[in-house]
């Protein structure tokens, strides 16, 4: 006798996709332009998807209170600074205006792509449930890691309106927000932080067709056998920077190991790690200089780190643009990065094409494998400083850089963008590529809902 699933899929009639591509909206939390992962995916998404010949539309906040904008590709809302927490970007808008206001447009999109279900995230959440457009959610941000830093007050400060608005849209998810699962607890014990971070994510997240994970940390996580959602994982592409016509040039001391970090200067990417670390191998003799580049609240706090550790070399520069810095990067001998909690590191692959050796904590971005490009290292300033200790070594740098810059070559912004698009693709019922294109596959880690394949059917990650 057939199953049921089986006799169902026989009534309904094979739907052909429809040929070529259609409209993309794409949600982020940042201002585009700025230095941070989250606002380059979606810049570099969204210009890479119109070559395909996608309609794409960023909805961004912009950097202060007086900006706003509305065009065919861009969408900026006024801004108001550090409402959760210092520097924190909080658009501003009334969810229920927009929704009113595109209740009878006719130009809604084939799909909606939100980076981050939080403060702008939210009106793509909404909108795509609201008006049942097919949503992806690209996971950019560790919720559960940043709650735990920042703390969950902070998170609901920032985005409980929305929260809320969200759970009287979709009520059959909204109370899953304040009912803890025993599976949950037992997962992130009472840990306010940690527990209510993971329930958002987890109620958000049930409101996608698919998700998008660009590395392989907490993958098996978002496998869970109760999510229903397909799970893609491929890895962070980006290409080599721009080289500059006038290319920057920081004070670096002749004759001394040379460590750069580049990116937002706040205290979540665990800079003081490298700092601390720095002092260690300056006590044990050796000559080491580190340059901290970018923006954020914790670079007044960098100097004074660097005192106390009897540091008194450190360089603190930027931020520049994006396209100037090229030069920036090539210009260290080591690229040192200690935060645990990027579900992307850009930076490592701009870093990786101008072949430099990668001390990190995490190997989530594929471009940092453990003796192949980079040092693998616990998160502790003792682990840096002996692993920098071998960075000395001028042939060991070459070797790892060598291999940095192979594996940067392999992740191009075009082939991330091709999963991308199948993936819009299969949650469109459209066809981006033609028959004679061969589209990329894209691994999906979700668990068979028949209990009877899942010998045949694991979890896998690409």
């Amino acid at each position: 006798m057939r199953r049921k699933s089986e006799q169902k899929s026989e009534q309904k009639p094979e739907q052909k996709p429809v040929p070529g591509p259609g409209s993309v909206w794409i949600f982020v939390d940042l201002p585009i332009g700025g230095p941070t992962g989250a606002a380059y995916m979606a810049e570099s998404w969204a210009r890479e998807l119109r070559e395909l010949g996608w309609q794409a539309r960023i909805y961004s906040p912009t950097t202060r209170f007086g900006d706003h904008w509305e065009t065919p590709e861009h969408v900026a809302f006024r801004t108001i600074m550090g409402v959760g927490f210092k520097d924190d970007h909080h658009p501003v808008f009334s969810m229920l205006r927009q929704l009113w206001k595109y209740r009878r447009r006719r130009d809604r999109p084939s799909a909606i792509v939100v980076t981050t279900p939080m403060r702008m995230g939210s009106l793509g959440l909404a909108l795509a449930n609201v008006f049942r457009i097919p949503l992806v959610i690209a996971v950019s941000t560790d919720t559960t890691a940043w709650a735990q830093h920042h703390s969950s007050t902070r998170l609901i400060l920032a985005s409980w309106p929305k929260f809320l608005l969200f759970g009287l849209i979709r009520p059959d998810l909204g109370w899953k927000m304040a009912y803890p699962s025993l599976w949950w607890i037992r997962k992130y014990g009472w840990s306010w932080s940690a527990g209510v971070a993971a329930r958002y994510s987890w109620v958000f997240q049930h409101s996608a067709k698919e998700l998008i994970l660009l590395g392989e940390r907490n993958a098996l996580d978002y496998a869970h056998p109760h999510k229903k959602q397909r799970v893609n994982t491929f890895s962070a592409g980006i290409d080599r920077l721009p080289a500059s016509d006038t290319p920057i040039e920081l004070p670096w001391r002749p004759g001394a190991l040379r460590l750069l970090f580049v990116g937002r200067l706040v205290t979540e990417k665990a800079i003081h790690v490298l700092v601390n670390a720095v002092g260690i191998c300056k006590a044990r003799g050796l000559d080491i200089q580190l340059a901290c580049v970018g923006e954020g609240q914790y670079a007044a706090e960098l100097p004074r780190l660097a005192e106390f550790q009897g540091i008194d070399d450190l360089i603190v520069a930027g931020p520049f643009p994006r396209n100037q810095l090229r030069s920036v990067y090539a210009s260290g001998d080591v690229f040192g990065f200690a935060s645990t909690f990027d579900t992307q590191g850009f930076v490592l692959n701009e870093a990786a094409h101008e072949g430099l050796p990668l001390l990190v904590a995490d190997d989530i971005n594929r471009v940092c494998v453990h003796e192949e490009s980079a040092l693998v290292v616990d998160q502790t300033p003792e682990a840096f400083a002996e692993a920098l200790g071998r960075l000395a070594d001028p042939q060991l740098r070459a070797r790892l850089g060598a291999g940095a810059r192979r594996l940067a070559e392999r992740f191009s912004e075009k082939g991330q963008i091709r999963d991308v698009a199948v993936i819009l693709d299969r949650v469109t019922g459209r066809s981006t590529f033609s028959q004679e294109t061969t589209a990329p596959e894209v691994v999906d880690l979700r668990e068979p809902a028949d209990a009877a394949d899942e010998t045949a059917a694991q979890p896998a990650m690409s």
